[in-house]
């Protein structure tokens, strides 16, 4: 189909390679602005979101953990005495804790 086969209303007219170059130049502004702003800003909405979840299901589970921890010492270990139980799983965390305060780096000042 040729030009010629158009009708008037479709047939390119002389203003057509302005708007053409508006069109491109606006396409290239918007490009630019999800390339520089809005990328990164969802970057950072993704991380918080999914560290608030991740932090979120840790803290549950270790405290799933303690109870279960506890639980079975006290019913299968030492029945009826379950001080013993949060004696031994308190001394388990303090020298994990003392462990892990013993290999940090101190910041030189």
């Amino acid at each position: 189909m040729s030009d010629g086969d158009l009708p008037k209303s479709l047939t390119p007219t002389p203003e057509a390679p302005w708007t053409d170059k508006l069109v491109d130049q606006f396409v290239s502004i918007i490009d630019t602005v999800d390339l520089k702003v809005l990328r990164p800003v969802r970057l950072v909405a993704s991380v918080l979101v999914y560290g608030i979840l991740i932090l979120t299901a840790a803290t549950l589970i270790a405290a799933l953990f303690s109870i279960s921890v506890i639980r079975l010492v006290d019913q299968f270990l030492t029945p009826g005495r379950v001080w013993i139980a949060y004696l031994g799983l308190g001394g388990i965390f303090t020298l994990a804790g003392l462990l892990v305060w013993s290999k940090r780096k101190l910041a030189k000042s």
